[in-house]
C-alpha cells in the first residue's frame, strides 16, 4: 500500500555556500484495497432478520461502506468498537444492522467500498455471498386432532388449512410425545403437495398424548409452523 524512501534537504547560503543535509525517512501511501466483504448467518433472511456485514481492508482509519442490491446504499461499517465491530482499531470494519422490512431480493451482490485515511479509494470488491430476503410464509391453521377409537388401530387424522404460499415446497408435520415442547418434537412426513391437507398418522399409542404443529416450508428454506 505504500513506499518508503529517503528525502534529504540542502539549503543554499547567499554566499555560495551549502548547510549540512537534513535527510529524513518517508512513506508515501497511495493505494488502498479490500481484502474481503460479507455477512454472517443464514444466505437467505426475511425481514427484521439481524444481519452482521464486515469489510477487511487490512489498514484503519478510513471509511468503509457497503452496497446491497435492492436494499442497501452507502451503509457505513465501523472500526472503533461501537455499532457491532468487535475490535476497535484492528482494520476490519463491521456493522450489526437489521434487514429493512418490505422488500425482498435474490442472490444480491454484496459490494465494498473503501477510501483509506489518505484518500485513496479502492477498487470495489463484491463479496462471495449472496443474499437473499424472503417474507416468512403465513402460518396455516390446525384443526383439533382426531383421535381412532377402539378396536380401530392407533392413529390420528391431522387436518389443517392450505397455505397460499407461491414458494410452496411442502408442510412438515412435527410431532411430540407427552408434556414435550412440541417444537422439540420429530419430524413425521412431509406433505409436498400444497392441495393435501390432511394426513393420517399411524406411529401412535393407545393411550398416549401427543402434540402436534404443521410447518409450511419454502423452496428457500423459510418456515413458518402452526
Amino acid at each position: 500500500n505504500s513506499t518508503q524512501g529517503v528525502i534529504s534537504i540542502v539549503t543554499r547560503l547567499p554566499g555560495g555556500s551549502e548547510s549540512m543535509p537534513v535527510s529524513d525517512t518517508i512513506r508515501l501511501d497511495t493505494h488502498a484495497s479490500i481484502l474481503s466483504v460479507g455477512f454472517t448467518g443464514a444466505a437467505v433472511k426475511s425481514p427484521g432478520d439481524p444481519l452482521h456485514l464486515t469489510l477487511d481492508a487490512g489498514e484503519t482509519g478510513g471509511s468503509a461502506r457497503v452496497e446491497i442490491v435492492g436494499l442497501f446504499v452507502a451503509l457505513a461499517l465501523y472500526d472503533d468498537g461501537t455499532n457491532g465491530d468487535s475490535h476497535a482499531g484492528d482494520g476490519v470494519y463491521e456493522l450489526d444492522t437489521v434487514v429493512p422490512g418490505g422488500q425482498t431480493v435474490t442472490g444480491s451482490v454484496v459490494t465494498g467500498r473503501f477510501t483509506d485515511a489518505v484518500g485513496n479509494e479502492a477498487l470495489a470488491f463484491d463479496g462471495p455471498q449472496r443474499l437473499s430476503v424472503q417474507q416468512v410464509p403465513d402460518a396455516v391453521s390446525l384443526a383439533a386432532p382426531a383421535a381412532s377409537a377402539p378396536p380401530d388401530v392407533p392413529a390420528v387424522l391431522l387436518e389443517w388449512s392450505p397455505s397460499n404460499v407461491n414458494d410452496f415446497a411442502a408442510y412438515r408435520l412435527v410431532r411430540s410425545v407427552g408434556a414435550a415442547p412440541v417444537a422439540e418434537g420429530e419430524t413425521v412426513t412431509l406433505v409436498t403437495t400444497r392441495g393435501q391437507t390432511q394426513y393420517r398418522d399411524t406411529g401412535v399409542r393407545e393411550g398416549a398424548t401427543y402434540n402436534y404443529r404443521v410447518v409450511v416450508v419454502t423452496n428457500t428454506g423459510l418456515e413458518s409452523a402452526s
